[in-house]
């Protein structure tokens, strides 16, 4: 009888456990999809703080989830820490070098560190694996705009605009309408430097 209740509480979270027990109990990977809700929940919250402790600790309990290392990455990035989000990323693309939402994630982590080589290296890694994603092309995109490569920042812009108008969309989509016009504002912006280096 013993050991079929010690069975359960194995099963179980370790808060779970440890109100069965009355007593301490120390986190296991059990814990891991509980502590990426919480952080999820605090990210929408707008509380990065939080969030990058909860996943600390799940990274912690769980250093060889790929899962754990991308949400750690894409949060520390919009935390605005780009080294910390480079480090969780580069292990994401280890845990998981065939999936391509690592890939581009390291590659907006990379473009905040003003390593644009490497972005440019993920981001186009990522888009051998999603072919034509509008997300990825757009910050391609964007990285040649920054980079101070126009030819190639109006030649993404132009892929993600094709992409994102063949697209099936929600009628009066504001947030799908302010990220093409915001594209094409960066495309012409693109065109003109690029006609600028061209001109004798």
């Amino acid at each position: 009888m013993r050991g079929r209740a010690a069975s359960r509480r194995r099963g179980l979270g370790c808060a779970a456990a440890a109100l069965l027990a009355l007593g301490a109990c120390a986190p296991t990977t059990s814990d891991v999809p509980g502590l990426m809700a919480e952080a999820r929940r605090a990210e929408v919250a707008g509380h990065h703080t939080d969030a990058l402790r909860s996943l600390r600790r799940a990274e912690a309990l769980a250093p060889e989830d790929p899962d754990v290392a991308l949400l750690l990455g894409v949060v520390a990035l919009r935390a605005e820490r780009p080294r910390e989000a480079d480090a969780a990323l580069a292990r994401a693309v280890q845990l998981a070098p065939h999936d391509p939402r690592p890939l581009a994630a390291r590659g907006l982590a990379l473009r905040a560190l003003h390593r644009y080589d490497e972005a440019e290296s993920a981001l186009l890694r990522s888009l051998m694996l999603r072919p034509a994603d509008p997300a990825t092309l757009a910050a391609l995109g964007e990285t040649y705009r920054l980079w101070g490569k126009p030819e190639k920042c109006a030649t993404r812009y132009e892929q993600y605009l094709w992409q994102m108008e063949h697209e099936p969309a929600e009628p009066r989509d504001a947030g799908r309408e302010r990220a093409l016009a915001d594209a094409r504002r960066q495309l012409e912006a693109c065109e003109a430097d690029a006609a600028r280096l061209r001109a004798p």
